[in-house]
């Protein structure tokens, strides 16, 4: 007899791993990507994933963690905010690889600053003051002074059209040239509105309390 030996044949195939991408929180911007599907361990390629805020939102930045408290290594990070994954996994006899991951792309509200700007004052009023009203986006809603003439900034507002409108009845002896104003903020450029007031009243009272003094004329 003639003995035959039992050879086994082992076919290996190579891992793969999941990447995934997240915006958050949810729909504040969008991804090119929100997969790479079956990345081969050790040569596979990944996509990686460019984000894109909504209008009105900004992109932040690439985390590691769902709370977005970890950056992700910067150089992974190109044109556009690409991130491009690279591998983490440590395979032994200094072999790297790719790891079953998930990334976030945090998104939070675009911001911008609002000047009011206020001309006219007269030095004969020294400690006049002009209150103006903003309203905005949200129920926003904002009083603000500024004293004699000059400027007054409100920062971090969300972007959208606000409404400024001066008090008249506090600083009754100026009159503005134009008491209401509206403009759409830019993150991108100055946001200024300009109140230019006249003195038209130079009494300190008016209508039935202000009168001349005839008594004892003839």
């Amino acid at each position: 007899k003639v003995a035959k030996k039992n050879v086994k044949t082992f076919y290996y195939t190579e891992q793969t791993v999941d990447i995934k991408y997240l915006a958050v929180p949810a729909g504040y911007g969008e991804l090119s990507s929100y997969q790479d599907n079956g990345v081969k361990v050790i040569n596979g390629t990944v996509e990686g994933s460019t984000p894109t805020a909504k209008s009105g939102y900004k992109f932040v930045g690439w985390f590691k963690d769902e709370a977005c408290m970890e950056a992700v290594d910067a150089s992974w990070v190109g044109a556009n905010n690409k991130l491009t994954p690279q591998k983490t996994a440590d395979l032994g006899n200094n072999v790297k690889g790719y790891e079953a991951a998930t990334y976030y792309a945090k998104f939070e509200p675009d911001v911008a600053d609002l000047t009011i700007t206020k001309s006219g004052w007269e030095t004969i009023d020294e400690n006049q003051s002009f209150i103006f009203k903003v309203t905005g986006p949200d129920g926003f809603e904002k009083t603000v002074v500024i004293y004699q003439g000059g400027s007054v900034k409100i920062t971090g507002l969300k972007i959208g059209t606000y409404t400024v409108t001066e008090v008249t009845n506090w600083s009754w002896r100026y009159k503005p040239t134009d008491g209401e104003q509206s403009i759409a903020l830019s993150a991108t450029q100055e946001n200024r509105v300009n109140f230019v007031n006249e003195r038209k009243i130079d009494k300190w009272l008016g209508g039935d309390a202000y009168n001349q003094n005839k008594f004892g004329n003839k």
